[in-house]
């Protein structure tokens, strides 16, 4: 096809979209049998050699294209803004943590990753993401179980607080769990977070003897704070 072609074609395909066209368009791309003949045309041309030549097209652009490049990370960043707001337990870890003992644990943030430190340091033993309740027909995991020398077991949750939104859904479904657990549920905000880094700066890591959470009247977990 010549560029003069492409370029006529081109020009029927814009006229095609104004005005009452784009209406009729529109409609039938999104009725059913719109739907169904354009999934079967992108799984007729989606071929092996089709995916390989766009994939180097890509690569090219990345590293040639600036534009190109900071479009691609806004609209994949967009992308996954959307869908952790509709699915956050899905999020995959993807933070590497080493223990000591050369065990490797993936975790999901840097919090986790500076609390695994922290309860290793302070010689407690630990479980990541060690069960899964459900509460109002949506699933809870939370974020570790710690069990420290002299019997204490508490199930903890790292979750921010200092700018708490009214209906919070992670509070929610906090509180409502808290009854469904064999052993205390506790929540670490920001400053409980901010203790612990301050603790392994300055190397005097102590497990507290005990943990303190506090209940807003909504019943969403509000303070934590050593014991």
């Amino acid at each position: 096809m010549t560029p003069e072609r492409r370029a006529l074609n081109g020009e029927a395909v814009r006229e095609s979209w104004q005005g009452e066209g784009r209406a009729k368009r529109t409609a039938r791309i999104n009725s059913p049998e719109g739907k169904e003949r354009y999934a079967r045309a992108a799984r007729k041309a989606d071929t092996p050699e089709l995916r390989a030549s766009r994939s180097r097209n890509a690569r090219k652009q990345w590293g040639a294209n600036p534009e190109f490049r900071e479009k691609f990370q806004a609209a994949a960043a967009k992308r996954r803004r959307e869908w952790l707001k509709k699915e956050p337990c899905l999020r995959l870890p993807h933070i590497k943590y080493v223990s000591p003992t050369g065990e490797t644990t993936m975790v999901r943030s840097k919090w986790e990753k500076n609390f695994c430190r922290w309860l290793d340091t302070a010689h407690a033993n630990w479980t990541y993401e060690p069960c899964r309740v459900v509460v109002g027909g949506c699933p809870y995991t939370p974020d570790f179980l710690v069990e420290s020398a002299n019997g204490g077991r508490w199930y903890v949750e790292l979750h921010r607080l200092d700018n708490p939104r009214p209906g919070d859904s992670k509070i929610q479904k906090m509180s409502s769990a808290s009854t469904l657990f064999d052993a205390p549920l506790v929540l670490i905000s920001e400053a409980g977070m901010e203790k612990i880094r301050q603790q392994l700066r300055r190397h005097q890591v102590v497990l507290p003897s005990s943990w303190v959470a506090h209940f807003v009247e909504e019943g969403g977990l509000r303070e934590f704070e050593f014991g």
